[in-house]
């Protein structure tokens, strides 16, 4: 599973992909859940990115106001490139 921002795909006609931070693109399989509210999407992959790739929902926690985070993604790429990923520690 992955999950985005609602507004990632919130105009996709069809087939959505997802690349991680090596460049390998996976396809998603069907949208799990979604919200434009909360700006969320739950995506589930056709083929799954291997576990080392993965965070296990064990070793996630639970959220809290003020929780360390990280957070990959292709912003503004038609101004900064599509080539890498932007990643943020906050």
């Amino acid at each position: 599973m992955v999950i985005t921002n609602y507004h990632v795909i919130a105009e996709s006609n069809g087939t959505i992909g997802v690349r991680n931070g090596y460049g390998k693109v996976r396809y998603v399989k069907k949208i799990v859940a979604k919200s434009k509210e909360s700006d969320l999407a739950i995506l589930e992959l056709k083929k799954p990115y291997p576990s080392k790739f993965a965070i296990s929902v064990k070793k996630m926690g639970d959220a809290y106001a003020g929780r360390k985070a990280i957070v990959m993604g292709y912003p503004l790429s038609f101004f900064l490139g599509a080539e890498a990923p932007a990643i943020t520690e906050g």
